[in-house]
C-alpha cells in the first residue's frame, strides 16, 4: 500500500427520530457534513464543516472552519464559528492520542481485517469510488473497535466525559459496516455505517447535553455515517491564516467537535439555543390580540434597492417585517404540531423566540427551508401565534424540486440572482464576502449602521442566491 503522508476524507453523517419531552413528541433530524485535508510530515488538518440540527420546529445551524497543528505535543486548534472571528485552543495530548491524531484512518480496524481477527466478506463485483475501481468488504463491528470507529468519525472523542460515553455499553451494541477498498493502491476508499443501533444512546446523551434535559425519550429511524478518502499524497502543503494565527488563547480545551456544531445558537455564539430572551418563564395568555397591526403598516417598497426597509415577498405576497404572524398563516403558512410552538405557548413583552421555527406549506417542496422568529411587541402577554415576526430566513438548498415559491428581494434580487447582482443592488457588504471553497459558496452580510437590521445571502458558484436571512431587532 506505500507510506501516506496526506489524505482528503470527506464525512457525511444523517440522523433522524422521534424526541419526546414532557409528554410532546417531535421529529428531530441532523445533517452534518465536514470536508478534510491532512498531512502527517508535519501534521497539520484543514477542515470545513456544516451541521444543521432541526428538533421541535426549531433549526440550528453552524458553519466552521478548523486548523490544527501539532506543537510540544500539544494539539493547538484555530477555529472561525460562522465568519464570527478566530479562536485558538491548546490541548494536550496523550500519547495514544497523538498516535489516532497522526493517522489518517482507522489502522487498527483494516489490519484486523487483514489479519482475519475482524471477519469480513469480499464481495464479488466492484465498485467505482472518486472514478477508481474498489473492492467491497461488508463487516459487523462490536465493542471498542465499534466505539473507536464511531467516535472519530463523528469526531466526537474529545468530548467523550462531558457526553457521558462510557455509561454506554458498547459491548452489547453492533454496526453493519461497507468499507471500499481502492482496487489499485489497496488503500480505503470509501466507509458507510449503519450506526442505527448506537443511535438511541448516542444521540440522547448529546440532546441531553445541549438542551439540558436528560429525561427525554429517543426513538431512532435512522443514523447513517459515511467517510470518502481520497487525495492520497497529494494534499499540499497547509498554510495557516496570518489572521487566524493572531487569534487570542481561549479557555476551552476542547479541540471542536460535532457537539459543538450542533450546541451552537445561529448567531454563531456558543451556548444552548434559546426559547426565549427572557430568564422569566412566560405565564398563561391574557390576550388575543396581535401585536402588530399589519393593515397599519407602511407596504412593503420592493421597487428600490433599500433592502433597509425589511420587505420581501414569497410567491407574490409581499410582507414588510415587523409583521403578523397570521399573515403566513392567510397564505397556507403553518407551524404544525412538531414545532412545540402551538395555541397554548405564549410570550411577555418584549420576548423573543430566538430559536427559528420552521414552516410548512403543503403546496411547497417539503425540503424548503422557512423559519421564522417570534417577538411578543405589545404589553400583555400573548400567545405566540398572535405574535410578531421579526425574523426570516429561507433556503432552497435541499430541495429536490423546482416547486418552491419565488423570492423577491427589493432591487429584484431573487433565488440564482449573482454577487454581481447583489452588489450592483446593495454595494459592497459590510465585511469582506466569508468564502467556502470546499461547499463552493460566498455569503454576504449587509447591515444597518445601528445594528438593527441585517441582511444575509448565501451565494453559490452553481445556482447564485439559494439562502436570505432578514433580522429586525426592533431596537
Amino acid at each position: 500500500m506505500g507510506r501516506v503522508t496526506s489524505a482528503s476524507e470527506n464525512v457525511e453523517v444523517d440522523f433522524s427520530g422521534s424526541l419526546a419531552v414532557s409528554g410532546v413528541t417531535a421529529d428531530v433530524s441532523m445533517h452534518m457534513e465536514s470536508s478534510v485535508e491532512e498531512t502527517t510530515d508535519p501534521f497539520a488538518a484543514h477542515a470545513n464543516t456544516e451541521a444543521r440540527l432541526s428538533v421541535f420546529g426549531n433549526s440550528t445551524k453552524s458553519k466552521t472552519e478548523n486548523y490544527m497543528i501539532m506543537e510540544d505535543g500539544q494539539l493547538i486548534t484555530y477555529s472561525n464559528a460562522d465568519d464570527s472571528g478566530w479562536e485558538k485552543t491548546t490541548t494536550k495530548l496523550k500519547d495514544s492520542e497523538k498516535d489516532k491524531l497522526m493517522s489518517l484512518y482507522n489502522k487498527d480496524l483494516y489490519s484486523k481485517i487483514a489479519d482475519g481477527s475482524q471477519e469480513a466478506t469480499l464481495e464479488e463485483a466492484t465498485e467505482n469510488v472518486n472514478g477508481k475501481a474498489a473492492y467491497i468488504l461488508d463487516t459487523t463491528l462490536e465493542g471498542d473497535l465499534l466505539k473507536s470507529l464511531f467516535l472519530e468519525s463523528v469526531n466526537s472523542e474529545s468530548s467523550e466525559e462531558a457526553l457521558k460515553l462510557d455509561e454506554i455499553n458498547w459491548e452489547d451494541l453492533s454496526s453493519d459496516v461497507r468499507i471500499y477498498i481502492y482496487k489499485e493502491t489497496k488503500q480505503p476508499a470509501k466507509l458507510e455505517m449503519d450506526a442505527s443501533k448506537i443511535g438511541e444512546s448516542y444521540m440522547k446523551q448529546l440532546l441531553a447535553l445541549s438542551a439540558g434535559d436528560d429525561t427525554m425519550d429517543l426513538d431512532v429511524n435512522s443514523f447513517d455515517v459515511n467517510i470518502t478518502f481520497d487525495k492520497y499524497n497529494k494534499v499540499e502543503e497547509i498554510t495557516i491564516p496570518n489572521e487566524a494565527m493572531k487569534a487570542e488563547e481561549s479557555a476551552d480545551d476542547n479541540p471542536g467537535s460535532l457537539l459543538d456544531e450542533l450546541g451552537r445558537d445561529d448567531s454563531g455564539s456558543g451556548g444552548t439555543t434559546s426559547a426565549s430572551s427572557s430568564d422569566t418563564e412566560p405565564t398563561p395568555a391574557e390576550s388575543t390580540s396581535p401585536t402588530v397591526d399589519s393593515s397599519q403598516q407602511a407596504p412593503a417598497n420592493l421597487g428600490t434597492s433599500d433592502w433597509t426597509g425589511m420587505a420581501f415577498a414569497l410567491n407574490g405576497d409581499a410582507y414588510q417585517i415587523p409583521f403578523a404572524y397570521a399573515d403566513l398563516v392567510s397564505h397556507g403558512w403553518t407551524l404544525g404540531k412538531e414545532s412545540g410552538l402551538t395555541e397554548g405557548y405564549v410570550l411577555n413583552p418584549g420576548d423573543k423566540l430566538t430559536a427559528l421555527a420552521d414552516l410548512k406549506n403543503e403546496a411547497y417542496d417539503g425540503d424548503f427551508e422557512f423559519t421564522v422568529g417570534f417577538a411578543n411587541t405589545g404589553d400583555s402577554v400573548q400567545d405566540v401565534t398572535k405574535c410578531s415576526i421579526w425574523s426570516v430566513s429561507m433556503r432552497t438548498e435541499y430541495c429536490k424540486t423546482d416547486s418552491y415559491p419565488s423570492l423577491e428581494l427589493p432591487g429584484g434580487i431573487t433565488w440564482g440572482s449573482t454577487a454581481e447582482d447583489v452588489v450592483k443592488a446593495y454595494g459592497e457588504p459590510h465585511d469582506e464576502p466569508y468564502r467556502s471553497d470546499d461547499f463552493g459558496y460566498s455569503v454576504y452580510d449587509y447591515q444597518t449602521d445601528d445594528f438593527n437590521c441585517y441582511l444575509k445571502l448565501s451565494i453559490y458558484d452553481n445556482g447564485g442566491v439559494k439562502e436570505v436571512s432578514l433580522q429586525n431587532y426592533l431596537n
